[in-house]
C-alpha cells in the first residue's frame, strides 16, 4: 500500500509539474494544484514545493506568499532543501509575517547543510552584506566557491554560478593584499 501510494505520487507530481508549466502539454494551472495537492497528501515534498512556487508565483491565481510559507513549511518538515532554501528567500525579501534576516540566513544555511548548492550562492551573499550574520568575506568567498564548484547546474542556477564568479572577483580585489 506504500508502495502504491508513493507510485501514484510521483505520478500526480509528475503531471502535475508539467501542467503547472506547460511542459508537453498545455498549462492548466488548476489541474495541476489539485494533482499536486493529492501528491502532497502522500507527503510528496517537491509537490509540495511546486504548490509553493504556484503561490509564490501567482500561476493561475493570486500571488500568496503566506500560502507560499506554508507549502514550504510542509516540505522544510521532510528536509527538502530547495523548500528551505525558498524559506529563506521569502524571509530575506520580508515577504512573509515574521520575516527576519536571521531567519533568512538560518534557513539558507540548513539548505546548504543538506546539499543543496544554490544556498551556498546565497550564503556568500548574506556573509559578504552581513544579513543575518556578522559581515565575514573570507565565509563569504568560501560560499561562492562552493556554489561555483557545484557542477551539473540547470540554467537558472548556471547564472547564479555566474553572479557568485563575479561576487567571487569583487571579494578578491577588495581583500588587503
Amino acid at each position: 500500500a506504500v508502495r502504491k501510494a508513493a507510485i501514484n505520487g510521483i505520478k500526480k507530481y509528475g503531471y502535475g509539474v508539467a501542467l503547472l508549466y506547460g511542459q508537453g502539454v498545455k498549462t492548466d494551472h488548476e489541474e495541476a494544484r489539485r494533482l499536486l495537492k493529492e501528491a502532497a497528501q502522500d507527503r510528496h515534498a517537491l509537490a509540495m514545493t511546486r504548490l509553493g512556487d504556484a503561490a509564490r508565483l501567482g500561476l493561475g491565481m493570486t500571488v500568496d506568499n503566506e500560502e507560499a510559507k506554508r507549502w514550504y513549511m510542509d516540505a522544510a518538515r521532510l528536509q527538502e532543501p530547495e523548500a528551505i532554501l525558498n524559506l529563506g528567500l521569502l524571509n530575506y525579501r520580508n515577504l512573509v509575517e515574521g520575516a527576519s534576516a536571521q531567519l533568512a540566513f538560518n534557513y539558507m544555511e540548513t539548505a546548504a547543510k543538506n546539499g543543496y548548492a544554490p544556498a551556498h550562492y546565497w550564503l556568500g551573499i548574506f556573509h559578504d552584506k552581513g544579513v543575518g550574520v556578522a559581515k565575514d568575506f573570507e565565509e563569504a568567498e568560501k560560499h561562492f566557491k562552493k556554489a561555483i564548484e557545484a557542477g551539473n547546474l540547470p540554467v537558472g542556477i548556471a547564472r547564479l554560478r555566474e553572479a557568485a564568479l563575479l561576487h567571487l572577483a569583487r571579494l578578491i580585489k577588495l581583500a588587503p593584499t
